[in-house]
Parts: C-alpha cells; structure tokens; sequence
C-alpha cells in the first residue's frame, strides 16, 4: 500500500488539478487512467494494468473431490459407532455413494491411480451385496478409508474446462 499523506503531497506538487479529488484522499485508478507520473505508479503501487489490483487470475483446476472426500470421512468416523447396529446401512450407503462421486472426479482429472484406493471403498460399504467385516480389521478399515478419502480430495485437482 502507498502512504495517502505522501501520494498527496507529491500530486499538489505537480499542481494538475485533473489528478487529484479535493474529497478523496489517495490515489483512484481513473486519476492513473489519466497519466500519473510512473513515481506514483512505482513507488506506491498504484497499477495501470487493466487487472486492478487484488483481482484473482483464473485457476486453472479446482479441488471437486474435496467437499466430498471430507464428508465420506466425517460419515466413517460416525459410523464407528454404529458398527453393530441395523442402521449402519445408512452409513454404507452415504459412503459408497461419495466414494463413488470422488471416483468420477478422479476420471474427470485422468488420475487412475486414485482408483486403486476408491474401487474398493465402493464395494466394501456397498450396501445393495453387503460384504460381511467385524472386528478389528473392519474398524481398522473405517479409518483407513477416512484418511484416504480425505488424502484424495485434497490432493486430486479437476482441471477446468473452458467453453
């Protein structure tokens, strides 16, 4: 950021009465616009580009799978406590569900090998043929698929596509 006081003293000393506002006290693009000396523009970074300053540039992936890589990981630490009991169909279903959403954004990214790891979610928490797991190898499993799932939506970008 410039110092207002400084920008306001250098433009009284130019005396252009175009390039300062009486009511304002820093530098506005319009005042750039109209051709103030390359000093402002250096020394207080004022920009004359056509980008005004804080304006992001387009990213060019976004991180689809994040959202529900997370929340696949937020249901499979509920489900812990769940393990035994009927309803924990839900969980099968909601997980296998996401797993398989984080799967269609692992193609949309050409990351094949994100389906090594996601495949297998899909079809241990299938709830339509149920795999039978208990003990500790299956509790073992729930954080196993929490952390990958979390570590595949962090890490797995969707290039955006243009038009």
């Amino acid at each position: 950021m410039y110092d207002s006081y400084k920008a306001s003293h250098l433009l009284a000393t130019w005396s252009a009465g175009d390039f300062w506002h009486s009511d304002q006290d820093e530098v506005t693009t319009a005042n750039v616009a109209l051709g103030f000396p390359s000093v402002l523009r250096i020394r207080y970074g004022v920009r004359t580009d056509k980008r005004p300053t804080g304006t992001p540039v387009d990213p060019a992936f976004m991180r689809s799978a994040l959202a529900p890589g997370i929340l696949g990981a937020v249901v499979l630490l509920a489900g812990l406590a769940l393990l035994d009991v009927e309803s924990f169909i839900i969980i099968r279903y909601v997980v296998s569900i996401l797993a398989i959403i984080v799967c269609v954004f692992a193609i949309q990214a050409t990351a094949w090998g994100w389906l090594i790891v996601l495949v297998p979610i899909a079809v241990l928490w299938n709830p339509v043929i149920v795999i039978e797991l208990h003990g500790q190898g299956w509790v073992s499993a729930q954080f196993v698929a929490a952390l990958a799932l979390i570590i595949i939506g962090v890490r797995l970008k969707v290039p955006i596509r243009r038009g």
